[in-house]
């Protein structure tokens, strides 16, 4: 996506998501602001815009930024569960997500050599090199994508919220959760994160019998 797309898209879905299960309501001397929300979010951009290497979409520290400086305001606020009122507001932006991708899979003729062919494209035009991959296994089989490095556990790291990292991880749920293994002979594990487990990112994508 264009930067300016992934803003309109993801980006106001989130924090209209978010401020609508707040009800934009002052909470004790202090108050969610959407516009200082977004100021903040571009502050934090510039501030570690350097370490994004030339290869890596800017969108990679935007979606984190807009996590980061969300949380940062419902922990100010004092308002209650607000790694889970983050991971609810992300569900309801990426639901459409996960709508394109079942329907892609639908109509693909291999869904495997799809999301393959996906998994490679995005690690190329989005991703780059500031993120790490191996794959232990890309044959007809199988793909099996590992991530030994992420931008997103490094700025969390860096920002000192090091607990929102699993919650960045759950955006993958949206396109892992459209994959319907009887339905598209295809099987997505993942078994450990780096936010989670400190090793690896691994995704297994391997196929299945499809349902007759």
């Amino acid at each position: 996506m264009e930067d300016k797309d992934f803003r309109q898209g993801f980006g106001c879905s989130f924090l209209e998501s978010l401020l609508c299960d707040l009800g934009e309501r002052p909470v004790g001397s202090a108050r969610i602001d959407r516009s200082e929300i977004e100021a903040r979010i571009a502050a934090l951009e510039v501030a570690h815009r350097h370490e994004l290497p030339p290869s890596t979409s800017p969108d990679v520290h935007h979606y984190t930024a807009t996590l980061i400086v969300a949380y940062r305001a419902l922990v100010a606020a004092g308002i209650d569960d607000p790694l889970g009122r983050i991971g609810r507001a992300q569900a309801e932006a990426t639901a459409v997500m996960g709508e394109k991708v079942r329907a892609a899979l639908d109509q693909a003729d291999d869904p495997l050599k799809t999301m393959r062919h996906y998994s490679k494209e995005r690690e190329r035009t989005y991703f780059g090199d500031a993120f790490t991959f191996e794959r232990p296994r890309d044959d007809e089989g199988g793909y099996h994508l590992e991530v030994t490095a992420c931008a997103y556990v490094r700025l969390c790291a860096a920002e000192g919220v090091p607990e929102l990292g699993p919650v960045l991880c759950a955006f993958d749920t949206a396109w892992m959760d459209a994959i319907e293994p009887a339905r598209h002979g295809l099987v997505i594990l993942r078994p450990t994160t780096l936010a989670r487990d400190g090793e690896r990112c691994r995704f297994w994508f391997q196929r299945t019998p499809v349902s007759k």
